[in-house]
C-alpha cells in the first residue's frame, strides 16, 4: 500500500483543527505546562547527549 493510499483510508488531524478543543481554558493551560516541561527535559537529555558525544571525539 502506497502512503497516498494509506493517508486516504484515515482522516488528517488538520480537517480537525479548526474545531475547537472540548476542553476548558485551565486544562488546556494545564496541559500545555506538561508539555512543555516534557519537551525541556528532551532538550536537557539531547544537550547531555551532545556533551558526551563531544568528549568522545
Amino acid at each position: 500500500m502506497k502512503r497516498a493510499e494509506a493517508a486516504e483510508k484515515h482522516e488528517s488531524p488538520a480537517a480537525s483543527w479548526g474545531q475547537e478543543l472540548p476542553w476548558e481554558e485551565a486544562l488546556t493551560a494545564q496541559h500545555q505546562q506538561v508539555c512543555c516541561e516534557s519537551l525541556r527535559g528532551l532538550l536537557y537529555t539531547e544537550e547531555q547527549a551532545v556533551a558526551l558525544l563531544g568528549k568522545a571525539l
